[in-house]
């Protein structure tokens, strides 16, 4: 058997590469490289241990639009106080409505495990959340104009924002196969969102200055397309009609 071995090796020419295939294909599953990894290409690079490169973009995208979403804070202030001339305490519960829909992140939670929306449980959620927050920006840079509509607009964003949250952190345990990936992961997690809120926040007093609180609105709607974006490329199965209404039978007994 040694012998037939060591024929069938000379007989390949030397720049077979079905040599380095078979060479990795009876390596131990622990030496094996991802397929990612042995592909290369430009995805390669954002590979981190189990974790496909396609869904940790996606993940790192999400806590970077959260992170981003400083960039209308000081624009907010200033419009609610100068262009709608509100009073102090006006102002306060306007902006402190915001923590209204992060005060039950548990039912986005329930909904995304339970109700598929168009086969998926985690990036169509995504996607219609990224669009919320966008929407609700653009209705803050072109419509609202009273007390009422402010509070509907900022609550809308602060949906989108919290339960694309809630989404992101359980694709976030879904990929962390063990301990040490899933304390790495959530180490780049928040580095992704401290950097997006660095820039946001750096970048905040200067654009009011320069287009105003409304130019500042225009440009922080684009800002949760990328979550939008990004939810595309995020690697999920599709689920059936019957396997949804199983997970609900199942959630209620």
């Amino acid at each position: 058997m040694e012998n037939k071995t060591k024929n069938m090796n000379r007989r390949r020419p030397v720049g077979d590469s079905s040599a380095a295939i078979d060479v990795e294909r009876d390596a131990p599953p622990e030496r094996r490289k991802p397929a990612t990894q042995a592909n290369g290409g430009f995805l390669s690079m954002f590979q981190y241990r189990d974790v496909p490169p396609t869904d940790l973009l996606a993940i790192l995208s999400v806590y970077f639009v959260q992170g981003s979403m400083n960039l209308s804070r000081i624009a907010l202030s200033v419009f609610l106080k100068d262009d709608l001339q509100l009073p102090p305490a006006q102002v306060s519960f306007i902006e402190a409505s915001t923590f209204i829909p992060w005060m039950i992140k548990p039912l986005y939670g329930f909904l995304s495990d339970s109700v598929p929306l168009l086969g998926y449980k985690r990036k169509s959620y995504l996607q219609v959340c990224g669009l919320l927050n966008s929407i609700s920006w653009l209705c803050f840079a072109a419509l609202v104009s009273s007390p009422a509509a402010a509070t509907v607009a900022i609550i809308g964003s602060a949906v989108g924002t919290a339960c694309s949250d809630v989404v992101v952190d359980s694709v976030v345990v879904e990929r962390s196969r063990d301990q040490e990936t899933s304390g790495s992961l959530q180490s780049l997690c928040w580095m992704s969102y401290a950097l997006g809120a660095i820039v946001s926040s750096y970048f905040s007093g200067h654009l009011v200055e320069e287009v105003g609180p409304r130019g500042v609105f225009k440009l922080t709607a684009f800002v949760p397309l990328l979550t939008f974006l990004f939810a595309f490329i995020l690697a999920e199965e599709k689920v059936s009609g019957k396997g949804a209404r199983g997970g609900l039978k199942a959630k209620g007994g």
